[in-house]
């Protein structure tokens, strides 16, 4: 490398666009959790009652025990 190269650095002002894009994207990812806080906090309690494994949809599993398995098939 010659003595009369350039400098290999952005100019200031692409610096300073550099830095201020670093800030905003702390601040987006600080705000972004602040929302998924409030978000989660206001339904922290399941909506209703859950009936078993099944929720909602017990009502449509056969009953009784399961058929054995045969291998192969």
């Amino acid at each position: 490398m010659l003595w009369s190269d350039p400098k290999n650095e952005p100019p200031k002002d692409m610096r300073d666009a550099q830095a201020m894009i670093r800030r905003l994207t702390v601040v987006l990812a600080l705000a972004m959790l602040v929302v998924v806080y409030v978000l989660g906090v206001g339904h922290s309690q399941p909506p209703g009652p859950v009936r078993g494994p099944a929720g909602p949809f017990a009502d449509r599993l056969p009953r009784g025990p399961a058929p054995p398995l045969r291998w192969p098939p």
